[in-house]
């Protein structure tokens, strides 16, 4: 079902929950793994401090590298992408590019006023995917689909996407 996941990640808790459900997903579907990092670039911090994209694409590659790792050691076919821009916008066009089935992301609990001027990066990349993606949040620590879940909610609105969800 899934022949090609994206693993978009930042490095954090939330993210290295995602890599482990990224790592039990593969394996049952065969599937290839893209990792992706996006670096966020802020052009007016970049001006004030320019030396800053080198430290940001060096904590890139060591992102990278340890789910890398991760990855080979569970022996699952593998390509990496860094780039630089807005995750909002990198992650789905990317994933639409490389046809990917399947993007696999963290998430975090923002609240209040921040969420309402910033956004949220998981819920774009949901909105705007042209395919599914798998939220992990960080308590769930890569729930395995050998196990079998107790309960599942689906929210359904008699939509395409809801009846998708239920097929």
């Amino acid at each position: 079902m899934y022949k090609k996941i994206m693993l978009a990640t930042d490095g954090s808790k939330y993210s290295e929950a995602a890599l482990e459900e990224a790592i039990d997903v593969a394996k049952i579907f065969g599937s290839n793994v893209t990792i992706l990092n996006v670096i966020d670039i802020n052009n007016e911090i970049l001006k004030a401090a320019p030396e800053l994209l080198d430290k940001l694409a060096l904590q890139a590659k060591e992102i990278i590298n340890k789910a890398q790792r991760k990855m080979r050691e569970a022996d699952i076919k593998i390509n990496t992408i860094i780039k630089e821009g807005d995750p909002h916008e990198v992650i789905p066009q990317l994933a639409r590019q490389e046809g990917i089935d399947l993007i696999i992301i963290g998430t975090y609990g923002r609240k209040g006023l921040k969420l309402l001027l910033m956004g949220s990066v998981v819920a774009d990349v949901v909105c705007r995917a042209s395919c599914d993606v798998l939220v992990v949040k960080e308590h769930v620590k890569a729930a395995s689909y050998n196990k079998k879940y107790q309960s599942i909610l689906v929210p359904y609105d008699g939509s395409e996407f809801s009846k998708t969800a239920l097929g």
